[in-house]
């Protein structure tokens, strides 16, 4: 199997090689794009990429490398292909997405409510960002303790205008696994590595594709 994917990565790595894979921008926007959020540089020349495991063969296994991956946002709409222009498709919810369906039960939002997951009831829209990183915090914490510190550094790092005190963080860790409680017992149990898995397999059939 480790070799099966050694030689889809370098197939891959060889078909990136046929293509010219730029940003329809000038040099000057690009730069004040990369300022604004604290960038360096965008290395074109890092056009391959490569998988990174955790611990083992069943945890992790995400594609890194390509300069595509690490650009702002607002950057990447204006990624082209040889000239021509590309869309980005947004798997929302994704890990959540996979917790529900191993439990067998279908989230109400796959069912066509306009839910939000990362949206909580009497609280602001404005906190949905942090909330959707609190989720993400939740099934790759082993517990609560390094949980709630770990969300405390995101708020201090990405300058969130948000408390960073316990209280407050504790408060948004109850509500969220009160709003998915039929997958409440996946928090602080490190799963999300092994879900990473499971989407960098479903990334790898995807890029052969």
């Amino acid at each position: 199997e480790i070799q099966r994917m050694m030689e889809s990565l370098s197939s891959y790595n060889s078909f990136l090689k046929n293509f010219s894979i730029a940003i329809d921008r000038k040099d000057e926007e690009i730069t004040q794009i990369l300022i604004r959020k604290e960038k360096t540089h965008v290395n074109f020349d890092c056009v391959s990429m490569h998988r990174v495991f955790n611990g083992d063969f069943d945890h992790g296994g995400r594609f890194y490398g390509a300069w595509w991956q690490g650009i702002p946002k607002e950057l990447r709409s204006y990624i082209t292909i040889d000239g021509e222009q590309t869309s980005e498709l947004d798997y929302s919810s994704q890990h959540l997405r996979m917790l529900y369906a191993e439990s067998g039960d279908e989230y109400h939002w796959l069912k066509g409510s306009d839910d939000d997951p990362y949206l909580l009831e009497g609280f602001t829209k404005e906190e949905r960002k942090l909330q959707k990183q609190i989720v993400l915090v939740l099934v790759n914490a082993s517990d609560r303790e390094s949980a709630v510190k770990a969300i405390s550094k995101e708020i201090n790092d990405r300058r969130w205008p948000f408390p960073k005190n316990h209280a407050f963080i504790e408060s948004r860790i109850d509500a969220l696994l009160h709003k998915h409680e039929e997958i409440r017992h996946h928090a602080f149990s490190g799963v999300g590595l092994r879900l990473q898995r499971l989407d960098s397999d479903i990334c790898q059939y995807v890029l052969a594709h």
